[in-house]
């Protein structure tokens, strides 16, 4: 863990700034999601990095120091490799000092596209009124391609639970969910290209808040950090994965 001066009130007050989130308990560790944009030279360098513009300036650069160590695997075309841009997203957490300090821990969950407005992860699907009102729920997995102007196409949306419901009742709110989507694509040379993503998605009637799905993803996330683990609820995280980024981290554990 890195450990940062005067960052873990600020922090707090961006993590918590939902109207519906409790005030922050200055001792509780605080779990996060970042995202960094990372421009890759064709050595697979990243050259420059450049964090969620909405953390505190040293959570920031701390993010944006220790991405810059990362290595990556660059794409070859024609023969010779290039250089681009990937965005990396981050588990992070925020471990409160008595002096008020932060000591920081990062966790690399993946790299690809990245999301418009830098937002740090995509908002869910509508739970359909049908199987909201019967009380029934299930587990989907949704293959998409992120085109070059940021918009989605659905590739296949598969069931991963027997006795689950029928796809008709989820296909028509899964399809308008990926019609919604805007990303921010990956690029080669300064062009902007295709990739394609899978992501996990669980309608549960347990799964109340959007907050709480963050608190769940961070838990697994973060298992082997019990600092930030103890404070957080258990459950099973989602998250979309770049299934053929040109990027891929060299270094990742």
């Amino acid at each position: 863990m890195k450990k940062l001066m005067g960052s873990a009130a600020l922090l707090a007050a961006v993590v918590c700034s939902e109207a519906s989130a409790q005030a922050a308990d200055a001792t509780a560790p605080i779990p996060f999601r970042a995202t960094a944009k990372v421009w890759i030279d064709e050595t697979g360098n990243p050259s420059q990095v450049e964090a969620t513009s909405g953390l505190p300036l040293a959570v920031r650069t701390s993010i944006e120091q220790e991405v810059s160590k990362w290595r990556f695997q660059s794409p070859v075309v024609d023969g010779i490799p290039r250089g681009g841009i990937t965005y990396v997203s981050l588990g992070a957490c925020g471990v409160p000092e008595a002096d008020g300090s932060l000591r920081l821990a990062l966790n690399y969950t993946g790299n690809g596209p990245g999301y418009a407005d830098e937002a740090v992860m995509l908002p869910p699907p509508r739970y359909p009124t049908d199987l909201a009102r019967k009380g029934q729920g299930g587990e989907w997995s949704v293959e998409y391609i992120v085109e070059p102007d940021g918009s989605a196409t659905l590739v296949s949306i598969v069931g991963s639970k027997p006795n689950q419901p029928s796809l008709r009742h989820i296909e028509p709110t899964l399809r308008e969910w990926v019609k919604s989507m805007r990303h921010v694509p990956e690029q080669i040379d300064g062009a902007p290209v295709r990739t394609r993503v899978a992501t996990p998605v669980t309608f549960s009637m347990a799964r109340s808040s959007s907050r709480k799905v963050l608190m769940q993803e961070m838990k697994r996330e973060f298992e082997s950090s019990p600092e930030c683990s103890a404070v957080m609820e258990a459950g099973a995280g989602e998250r979309p994965v770049a299934l053929d980024s040109p990027f891929r981290r060299l270094d990742a554990g």
